[in-house]
């Protein structure tokens, strides 16, 4: 990443919870034209592969669930510290 965006991205996680929100909102409306229709297709394509590999890592034995409330929790810890 160059250095103008991780400057960028550092403005950014000084903002609250809500700022980033409306931020990646307003991001979202002014680019979404950006991307073309059928990327929603490659969008899907990539969530099959990411499914079937997660589900092949807990398979394996790799990995472990998670319940979500304990990654929730997780998450709100995170986004308190930052």
């Amino acid at each position: 990443m160059n250095k103008r965006l991780e400057a960028i991205l550092e403005d950014a996680r000084r903002l609250t919870t809500q700022e980033r929100r409306e931020l990646l909102e307003r991001l979202d409306l002014e680019f979404h034209h950006d991307f073309p229709d059928d990327s929603a297709d490659e969008i899907a394509a990539a969530w099959l592969q990411e499914v079937d590999s997660r589900l092949a890592s807990l398979e394996r034995g790799e990995a472990k669930f998670s319940a979500s409330y304990v990654v929730k929790s997780r998450l709100r810890e995170r986004l308190a510290k930052s």
